[in-house]
């Protein structure tokens, strides 16, 4: 999270955020995470939309959590076999 510190350095409340994700952070809770912390969420997005691979490098073991969450809830939602779901506040998918 030191380079996240970095990236973040002249945004005091941000890294106050990043200082409650690196006490309270468990990798189960990755996609809660990545939806609370806006800075994060800039931080990961602009990296993929760059292809910043040194920045995707650093976020590499968040990035892995946020994958294996990812996959376990896909994994749950077809097991449940319900036809739409609500992925989020915004969006709705449907498995067709």
């Amino acid at each position: 999270m030191d380079y996240v510190r970095i990236y973040l350095e002249e945004n005091s409340e941000e890294l106050n955020l990043i200082d409650n994700f690196e006490e309270e952070y468990e990798s189960n809770d990755a996609i809660y995470c990545y939806r609370k912390n806006s800075s994060l969420q800039k931080m990961i997005n602009k990296a993929l939309q760059t292809k910043d691979i040194d920045q995707l490098y650093h976020l590499r073991y968040f990035l892995s959590d946020l994958s294996e969450c990812l996959s376990r809830e896909h994994q749950q939602i077809v097991e449940s076999g319900e036809e739409n779901f609500v992925f989020s506040q915004e969006m709705k998918l449907s498995k067709k």
